[in-house]
């Protein structure tokens, strides 16, 4: 694995050093956009978080990342705003609003613009809750016994994060780095705590637009490292429920946990990213073996909202 940052696009023409230098700094932009995406990110703050000019910050942002910032702003919150269409009851006008819209009207038609349907057309064709993936085309077998989910109240966590940018299941080599440099640093190997935090539903973001974040849960003393960044996982109360089986099949337990568990639960899933910790490591555990639980960080249902 080498030290490049996986992102959809490359600067080319550029030494080594300034490439790292720039790679550091937009690791740190994206955790910050992650944290405070419901403020007012202008081209000045954003500018001023990379260290850069505003006027070479668009060059490079958009050099690496293939759209404007105003652009990559705006599709991220009509994502999170889609994901909030489809899993909770909140009107549309309440999440239009919280998406940055002044009217239902602005919203619906960049919505539509983005996706190539109005909100409430996704809302009827996909109610709440019910994920396209259940279609009897894809609908997986999924067992009868009750879910077994817990309640469990977790303080925000300290972490330091590599991003991931692409399909999810190919997070490994994030992991792998993570950990290598983890241990550089005197973790213990039994103790460590490895956590993914996954922000997009793959349904709605483009593959290779993806965001995760593989994530080490931090001791107290370490500090960043390059693309490596110190940042904090949202504390709260999550629903937690224990997966058996290889991380391909991970998505029937969201789907029962999101699809069956939740409706019936008086929460919403917040709009925070799920969250997956790893209690063994599939380099010493058969597929069929591994465990993960998955936490989703819950707040009251808003149905009328």
């Amino acid at each position: 694995m080498t030290s490049e940052f996986t992102t959809p696009h490359r600067i080319a023409g550029l030494r080594r050093t300034t490439t790292e230098d720039y790679l550091t700094r937009m690791a740190s932009l994206q955790a910050y956009i992650t944290e405070h995406l419901d403020e007012d990110l202008s081209p000045e703050v954003l500018a001023k978080v990379a260290m850069m000019s505003k006027h070479h910050f668009h060059r490079v942002f958009r050099g690496m990342f293939g759209e404007s910032v105003a652009e990559h702003l705006r599709r991220l919150r009509l994502e999170r705003a889609a994901i909030e269409v489809r899993r909770s009851e909140r009107t549309l006008l309440r999440i239009a609003l919280d998406a940055g819209y002044g009217s239902h009207e602005a919203f619906t038609r960049a919505f539509k613009s983005h996706f190539d349907l109005t909100p409430s057309q996704l809302r009827e064709t996909l109610p709440p809750n019910y994920d396209r993936r259940l279609a009897a085309e894809h609908r997986p077998t999924l067992p009868q016994a009750p879910l077994d989910v817990q309640l469990r109240h977790r303080p925000a966590t300290p972490v330091i994060m590599l991003r991931h940018w692409g399909p999810y299941l190919e997070i490994g080599p994030a992991f792998n780095r993570l950990l290598d440099w983890a241990l550089e640093r005197g973790a213990d190997p039994e103790s460590i705590e490895l956590l993914g935090a996954y922000h997009d539903d793959p349904e709605i973001t483009a593959p290779e637009k993806l965001r995760s974040d593989a994530c080490v849960v931090h001791p107290g003393d370490w500090v960043g490292d390059g693309e490596l960044v110190a940042s904090e996982l949202p504390g709260g109360t999550f629903a937690v429920v224990v997966h058996r089986g290889p991380y391909e099949t991970l998505f029937k337990t969201y789907l029962r946990l999101i699809g069956q568990w939740l409706p019936n639960s008086g929460y919403e899933a917040s709009a925070e990213p799920l969250l997956e910790r790893y209690l063994n490591h599939p380099a010493h555990t058969p597929p069929e073996d591994l465990l993960t639980e998955v936490w989703a960080r819950l707040q009251p249902a808003s149905a009328h909202l």
